[in-house]
């Protein structure tokens, strides 16, 4: 278990954007209607969207403070 990453798994609906920690995110329009797995790199300040295994998109992911 790495205590670097917290997965979280988003439906994207038509609007395109899934939210992680009260962050909004707009994906790719090929991602509409499914599920992702969003995977926050926690020291690395980085957001992995993927579907079956594979990388589809990388944000730079700032940690909101609450």
């Amino acid at each position: 278990m790495n205590l670097n990453e917290i997965h979280f798994i988003r439906l994207v609906r038509s609007n395109l954007k899934i939210t992680v920690l009260n962050t909004e995110i707009y994906v790719k329009e090929s991602l509409m209607h499914t599920y992702v797995e969003a995977h926050l790199l926690v020291n690395e300040h980085l957001l992995l969207i993927k579907q079956d295994g594979q990388i589809i998109q990388s944000f730079e992911f700032a940690m909101p403070l609450f």
